[in-house]
């Protein structure tokens, strides 16, 4: 079996970044979601916050969407302030 990245660094001795640290889970339901590679420009928390609303069950309830650069996303727009696009 494949191992996971978390295993792995793990076993390495070296400090699991936060964000590959698996999202704690309520009642075996995940209560974080990672979307990546998405065109930012065009899109923030509140169209995810209505995407993924419109997935819910009956009764089921979204607390709150929030967007967090990477580390290389922040490298980009700090480039494209001096450069531009």
């Amino acid at each position: 079996a494949r191992k996971s990245r978390e295993e792995a660094k793990a076993k390495e001795g070296a400090k699991v970044p936060q964000d590959l640290v698996p999202a704690t889970e309520v009642e075996g339901k995940c209560v974080r979601l990672a979307v990546c590679d998405l065109d930012w420009d065009h899109l923030g928390a509140v169209d995810l916050f209505m995407l993924m609303g419109s997935f819910l069950p009956a009764g089921g309830a979204l607390l709150s969407v929030k967007v967090h650069p990477s580390d290389y996303g922040l490298e980009r727009l700090k480039h494209e302030e001096m450069f531009g696009p």
